[in-house]
């Protein structure tokens, strides 16, 4: 849950950087010393994720994901820019499938992301757009495995 809770925090940008034209398209890269990051994101070297309009209703994103003994994970997902099903193409994880989330848009630069799995809330998430749009922030607030509460952030610049 920890890997699908790192993936949630990037799937966060996804239908919430959206006003009348599409903010977030382009590459990102998480910056993993100004982060804080679950004890599953140790090994991780470096991650990538890249955002594209599909249209006006849908985004892709690809995350490239490296770690430290350099493997790689990909992943590839669509998803309704203002909130729904997500699905993946590529790396595809069980644990997530049918995710569905909501986008509550507090200001152009800022939504709250609410995720429903099987059912039930899976986490929250504070998306936080810099005016400039050359880094956003996502605070994600979930449960790990334990069912724990557990707060992280992810703090990504633009490529």
């Amino acid at each position: 849950m920890r890997k699908a809770m790192l993936l949630l925090a990037v799937l966060g940008l996804v239908g919430s950087l959206w006003a009348e034209e599409p903010m977030g398209v382009g590459t990102w890269k998480l910056n993993l010393a100004k982060s804080k990051l679950p004890a599953s994101a140790a090994q991780m070297k470096e991650q990538i994720t890249v955002f594209r309009a599909l249209d006006a209703t849908m985004m892709e994103g690809t995350s490239t994901t490296t770690q430290i003994d350099g493997t790689t994970n990909v992943e590839q997902w669509t998803v309704p820019v203002n909130g729904g099903i997500l699905t993946y193409s590529q790396g595809r994880q069980k644990d997530v499938e049918g995710l569905l989330f909501f986008v509550t848009r507090i200001d152009p630069y800022t939504t709250y992301n609410t995720t429903i799995f099987k059912g039930r809330q899976a986490g929250l998430m504070l998306v936080k757009m810099s005016q400039d749009e050359k880094t956003f922030t996502v605070t994600s607030r979930g449960r790990d495995e334990q069912k724990k509460p557990v707060d992280y952030i992810y703090i990504y610049e633009k490529q």
